[in-house]
């Protein structure tokens, strides 16, 4: 009896740590046929950002969303108002990335296609990600600076 408490004890021990240093994306894959534009600069690098920020975003790890987000951002608005601006947001939905390409006129300038499916949605979305220096960071398409003035039209007489 001894000699399975050992083995269950050390089955137990050695699987928790072997899940703990395998990470696996629940809320996020990559479809099968997904087509990567060979001009894309980095592009392995660019599916691993992909993944970490649409599996922190469907937990809620806002935290870890805004860090990837366009470092201009941090400057603009501060976490709080991110973790404010974002707390509706419906977790638990799945992404799964349909296609990549790069901009005609820049290849650290990537496009990527995904279906976004929750329980009220299925839509396809196009996000826009911007490699800096080696880093991709995530193009946050909320408008955060205030519109442009309107040009004021002086009555010429």
């Amino acid at each position: 009896m001894r000699f399975f408490s050992i083995i269950l004890i050390t089955s137990i021990f050695f699987g928790c740590s072997d899940k703990e240093q395998v990470q696996t994306f629940k809320y996020v894959s990559i479809d099968a046929n997904v087509s990567i534009d060979n001009n894309i600069s980095n592009p392995k690098e660019l599916i691993t950002v992909y993944k970490k920020y649409w599996e922190a975003a469907s937990s809620g790890d806002l935290n870890a969303t805004y860090a990837m987000e366009l470092p201009y951002l941090n400057f603009i608005k501060s976490l709080q108002w991110y973790r404010d601006f974002k707390q509706n947001d419906k977790h638990g939905y799945k992404v799964t990335m349909l296609k990549m390409n790069a901009d005609k006129n820049d290849n650290e300038i990537a496009y990527v296609r995904s279906n976004y499916k929750s329980k009220v949605m299925d839509v396809n979305l196009t996000e826009k990600w911007i490699l800096i220096n080696t880093d991709w960071y995530h193009y946050y398409r909320q408008s955060l600076l205030p519109p442009a003035p309107k040009p004021i039209r002086a009555k010429i007489q």
